[in-house]
């Protein structure tokens, strides 16, 4: 049986201190009918990166000499994707050797349309910090539980290009930084979900990368998320009613959270106390109020598990 070619996404910007360790952990892999999509959002560094790996044949290089946004620039690589399964690998970001192969198998059923893989996230300084998501790894029809708690790493994901091409789905280029979780919810309402319960992807997670530094457009583009839905899809508002409140709440508290990130303790607990229903989570949010940022910063991700959303 022949077997399927995956496209490969890697989209960079100046990222050449990661790019030797990201693109061995593709050679590396036991699985090797791929293609890479390297997708250069106008690097400083273009030469540098296009002088070491312009020769391998299984590369095809872009330059982009206009920057754009992370989910526009995503769009453009696919658009260049020649394989029938497309697997997303950010440049700061490696995977275990047989973390293709693992995942190529779970495609033969045609209902699926995404498989993630479980995930270390590690520091700057290479120190394992632990695996995510630590909750049970849902699959099947996981719209619902996508919806309120987001748990796929974007360095794990693996889709059928089919399925993109089919519900017509890309990259809103509006979104810069929850673009993969639209994506990846418009998948999930319209096929199964499968994971790789093994750690397989490996996630660096730093002080500058782009989910730690936007802390605050998370709640913005998810508020805008749900009134895209409610405008697209038929009846989500009721059909989901739950699940969006559950989404409401969250945000909330993220609002409470970057209030005393950003150094306004008082506000956070005013927004707390204001609340109707303090929770468990929002009565531990107020007693670290009183604790320095920074340590109350590195305990609450400690505690949450997830910095993703």
């Amino acid at each position: 049986m022949t077997k399927k070619l995956i496209s490969i996404i890697i989209n960079c910007f100046n990222g050449e201190k990661y790019l030797q360790k990201a693109l061995k952990s593709i050679q590396n892999q036991t699985y090797k009918n791929w293609e890479i999509i390297f997708w250069d959002n106008a690097s400083s560094e273009k030469s540098k990166i296009l002088t070491k790996y312009y020769k391998n044949k299984k590369i095809k290089y872009f330059y982009n000499k206009v920057f754009t946004t992370l989910g526009e620039a995503r769009n453009l690589a696919i658009s260049n994707a020649q394989g029938t399964l497309i697997a997303f690998l950010d440049v700061d970001d490696y995977w275990e050797k047989d973390k293709l192969e693992k995942q190529v198998i779970l495609f033969q059923r045609p209902e699926i349309g995404l498989v993630y893989t479980n995930s270390r996230i590690f520091s700057e300084n290479n120190t394992i910090k632990h695996k995510m998501p630590i909750q049970k790894m849902p699959k099947g029809k996981v719209f619902k539980e996508m919806l309120s708690s987001y748990f796929i790493v974007m360095s794990s994901a693996m889709v059928r290009k089919k399925a993109l091409k089919k519900l017509k789905i890309n990259f809103n280029p509006n979104f810069e930084i929850i673009e993969e979780y639209d994506v990846f919810l418009r998948i999930a309402l319209f096929y199964e979900v499968d994971r790789v319960e093994e750690v397989l992807t490996n996630w660096r997670w730093h002080k500058f990368g782009t989910t730690a530094s936007k802390r605050n457009l998370i709640t913005k583009e998810k508020r805008i998320l749900l009134k895209l839905y409610s405008l697209e899809f038929k009846n989500f508002s009721k059909k989901y009613y739950k699940d969006i409140k559950r989404v409401k709440d969250k945000i909330f508290v993220s609002i409470c959270v970057n209030n005393f990130l950003n150094h306004n303790s008082q506000k956070c607990r005013k927004l707390l106390l204001s609340s109707k229903k303090l929770t468990i989570k929002g009565v531990a949010l107020f007693l670290m109020s009183y604790l320095k940022p920074s340590f109350a910063s590195r305990l609450y991700e400690k505690i949450k598990g997830n910095p993703l959303i």
